[in-house]
């Protein structure tokens, strides 16, 4: 490989390297999160709701989404940024 092609090639092995225990962590969250749900949520339309606890529901699915931003921040995000923080480790090194 020419050295301006094993840059992308290097870029990606970091990634995938630092991307399969970052989506290993998000399964383990998740599985905990299941584990130790300490209440079923069911369909509004299986369950009858009162009215003091329609207010938690809302709740619920902000926590669901929030759990999802999560794992993508953890899955995603944690990757990119070694990969950024390598390439400007390798900058360091050109420059000297």
């Amino acid at each position: 490989m020419f050295p301006h092609q094993a840059l992308p090639a290097t870029k990606l092995i970091v990634g995938f390297s630092v991307a399969l225990p970052c989506a290993s962590l998000c399964i383990n969250r998740r599985l905990f999160q299941i584990a130790t749900v300490s209440q079923v949520m069911s369909t509004r339309a299986e369950v009858r709701i009162s009215p003091t606890q329609q207010k938690s529901i809302p709740n619920f699915f902000l926590q669901k989404l929030r759990a999802v931003f999560i794992d993508i921040a953890i899955g995603v995000g944690i990757p990119i940024l070694i990969m950024a923080l390598r390439r400007l480790k390798s900058k360091s090194r050109e420059t000297n």
